[in-house]
């Protein structure tokens, strides 16, 4: 049994999810393969699909492409991706000897219409809402969305989102086997007009318990030179604080209506210059950290990571940091409900509600000595690890390959 794993990058959190699937494969005894277009890493198990990484015309496409989203003229936080440009590769990929074809992130790696022209089963992990809605990675996601199967009919006569999606519908005729990590990306895929006839699986992303786990926290702070007598929040940002999407807005307020005493550190990004934000401990920034151990030692020395977004799937980071036993504050909504449970390994606020992530943040901080919430983030952890994740996806190929 060989399975091939495709991903836009080695970077990023498609790319890091893409290298835990493909480690997890291994570990379960499946001969696996990872190519990549763009291969940013010095891993030696990934290959570069291409002999050199994006050339100035992929720059010059991807130009063409935001132009062409700005004609929608949508309201979204998100990356989009209009797939115009062909891509070609699907009769070199076809030509390999593999059983099964496990795509990721492959925007830009592969066309909508390459995707359809795999000749062997596929496997997707979806990142997030792209392969089932039109142009955006992150969509609506209320009951009269268009990329619903009741309400398809609702879109105008012409636009780039219709165009989009009637080119994926028309493209993947042969039935796809899609993965997801939580139940509300599970109920989007088989509601949508898209994938609604494709099977679709719940597995989580994997993480390499070998790289992320508990560690001294006094010393992870020494290491950053954090203050060892205050509590300390997480927040990772990597496209700017402007990234409505990840909730920053929401998280600034709720830090002033906070009644405990914390240090914070935001993580992802440089401070910005007009950032004027008070409180009584201190702020921190950490520019972006592309070396895991390095990560592990950030969670490591913090207390809470917070996770405000508007809309999310199951975000690697979240994942990551209740391996190393850290408490979770986030929105119940969207793809963030299934992370954790609420007062058992971290706090469910009400949605965009800034108080509620306030008054979650303090009943973190205030429930920390018994252990409780580290000891059960660390045992939530354990059906994440790359042997229980491998082994499901192996349970998932033998399935697809004896049918």
């Amino acid at each position: 049994m060989k399975s091939l794993v495709l991903s836009f990058s080695d970077t990023g959190g498609g790319g890091r999810a893409a290298i835990n699937i493909f480690k997890s494969l291994k570990i379960s005894g499946i001969n696996s393969s990872l190519y990549v277009k763009n291969k940013k890493t010095n891993l030696v198990y990934v290959k570069n699909f291409f002999k050199a990484n994006s050339s100035l015309l992929d720059k010059y496409k991807e130009k063409i492409n935001r132009n062409v989203c700005k004609l929608e003229s949508k309201n979204t936080y998100s990356y989009q991706s209009p797939s115009i440009f062909p891509t070609f590769v699907n009769k070199k990929i076809n030509y390999l000897e593999y059983d099964i074809f496990h795509l990721c992130w492959i925007n830009e790696f592969l066309s909508i219409e390459d995707i359809g022209k795999l000749n062997k089963p596929i496997v997707w992990s979806i990142c997030d809402m792209w392969p089932f809605t039109g142009i955006n990675h992150y969509d609506d996601y209320d009951e009269t969305a268009p990329w619903r199967k009741s309400h398809f009919i609702s879109l105008k006569k012409f636009s780039i989102d219709k165009w989009v999606m009637n080119r994926k519908i028309k493209a993947w005729k042969k039935l796809m086997n899609i993965v997801v990590p939580n139940k509300w990306m599970y109920d989007c895929v088989k509601d949508s007009k898209i994938m609604s006839n494709f099977d679709c699986h719940i597995i989580k992303w994997p993480v390499d318990e070998k790289i992320f786990f508990q560690k001294n926290k006094k010393e992870c702070k020494n290491r950053f030179n954090l203050n060892k007598s205050r509590k300390l929040l997480i927040f990772g940002i990597s496209n700017g604080l402007n990234d409505k999407r990840k909730g920053w807005k929401y998280l600034e307020k709720a830090i002033q209506l906070t009644k405990t005493e914390f240090d914070l550190l935001i993580f992802g990004i440089k401070k910005p210059s007009n950032f004027n934000l008070k409180i009584q401990g201190n702020i921190y920034f950490k520019d972006k950290i592309n070396d895991d151990s390095e990560l592990c030692d950030l969670y490591n020395s913090a207390d809470c990571l917070i996770l405000p977004s508007l809309n999310d799937n199951t975000p690697l980071i979240s994942q990551e940091a209740q391996m190393c036993g850290l408490p979770i504050v986030l929105f119940d909504h969207n793809g963030l409900s299934d992370v954790i449970k609420h007062k058992l390994n971290g706090y469910k606020a009400i949605p965009e509600d800034s108080l509620s992530l306030a008054q979650g943040i303090d009943w973190v901080l205030e429930n920390l000595n018994d252990d409780k919430l580290i000891n059960n983030s660390l045992l939530d952890s354990e059906n994440i690890k790359l042997k229980f994740i491998g082994n499901e996806y192996k349970k998932l190929y033998e399935k697809i390959l004896n049918r």
